[in-house]
């Protein structure tokens, strides 16, 4: 495969991870009450976990593919 299109493949994964992060926590937001016995900040710390996290991994990944494809 093309070394561009990885990275491209990297890149898109990366937004849409961070997307999908963006979605779940509202969504996670509108369904929140303050009965629920955990706070609303670890709800977040978990979907940065979930989401967040790989698409920090994938972007850099992308980040390394795209210098040794330029050495």
């Amino acid at each position: 495969m093309n070394k561009t299109i990885l990275i491209r493949i990297c890149n898109l994964i990366s937004v849409i991870l961070v997307a999908c992060f963006f979605v779940n926590t509202l969504i996670d937001y509108t369904r929140y009450s303050i009965a629920d016995s955990a706070p609303f900040s670890l709800t977040i710390i978990l979907n940065a976990i979930v989401f967040l996290l790989p698409a920090v991994i994938v972007f850099i990944v992308g980040i390394v593919l795209k210098k040794k494809s330029n050495s």
